[in-house]
């Protein structure tokens, strides 16, 4: 299984989140692509990006908390970047927060592509 991806499905209650594993920093900048694939449910899925760095504990500390996707309308990709002018910065461990705000009975496909890093570039 790829570091990066959602591989199983989640099944979250109203309000819940969830946190994917750690995986490793592979650049100075992360472009986070998400993609909500049905919503017959009205469903509002948020992710946000967390970081620590190796030997730290805990769940770690959102990157930057302005900047997250939200994703509420199906058959739509949306992109947020997250780097070191973004909130802390990326520490050396990164994982994803997936939280869903949903009606009753309400349901989401989402998935989260594979992310892409770049470093910073000095002109």
């Amino acid at each position: 299984m790829p570091a990066s991806a959602l591989a199983t499905t989640i099944l979250l209650r109203q309000g819940s989140a969830v946190y994917t594993p750690w995986f490793l920093r592979k650049g100075d900048y992360v472009r986070v692509t998400g993609e909500l694939v049905e919503n017959p449910g009205s469903s509002t899925v948020t992710v946000k990006l967390f970081t620590k760095n190796l030997g730290e504990s805990g769940n770690g500390t959102n990157v930057d908390v302005g900047t997250s996707l939200t994703m509420a309308t199906a058959d739509r990709r949306l992109v947020a970047e997250w780097g070191p002018s973004t909130g802390i910065g990326l520490g050396r461990l990164v994982r994803y927060q997936v939280q869903v705000t949903t009606p009753a009975n309400g349901t989401a496909t989402f998935r989260i592509l594979d992310p892409v890093w770049f470093d910073a570039v000095r002109a």
